[in-house]
């Protein structure tokens, strides 16, 4: 006899993942616009001429996010598609810019802090406190209703 129950099992699970995906990406979004946004604040650092110009820009100052010279990091902010490797979920946001000849990774490093040969180079973090800053928000997003 049958029960009248319908399972929409797979339907159901498809539904969720294609929303979970979707969160992803927004969150991503989110620090994404964060990353950049810090970047184009004003700085407290030393003022320099730029290479081969007469402009001047205003470095940022240890602790400050990194200070548009460029624009190279800044443009080169992104994120990838979300991906499900069993039941986990992970997304990217940031950047993957590289010197090409010597391959040494600045974002990485401006994260971080570095030496050279003529001393330390101290932390101008960017990526992570735009995480940090975006906490709240994502975890806002997780929990609201139907993205239609």
């Amino acid at each position: 006899m049958p029960s009248g129950v319908t399972w929409y099992g797979q339907q159901t699970m498809t539904r969720i993942n294609s929303i979970i995906a979707q969160r992803l990406v927004a969150a991503a979004v989110i620090v994404e616009g964060r990353m950049k946004t810090s970047m184009q604040t004003q700085k407290t650092g030393r003022w320099y001429r730029k290479p081969y110009s007469q402009a001047m820009y205003q470095a940022s100052a240890p602790g400050e996010s990194p200070a548009v010279r460029t624009a190279r990091l800044l443009n080169s902010i992104t994120h990838d598609v979300p991906r499900k490797t069993g039941n986990i979920w992970s997304i990217r946001a940031g950047t993957n810019v590289k010197d090409e000849t010597t391959g040494f990774n600045y974002p990485y490093h401006l994260e971080f802090g570095f030496a050279t040969r003529l001393g330390i180079v101290l932390p101008r973090p960017w990526g992570r406190p735009a995480l940090d800053n975006s906490i709240r928000e994502i975890r806002a997003l997780f929990r609201m209703g139907r993205i239609t």
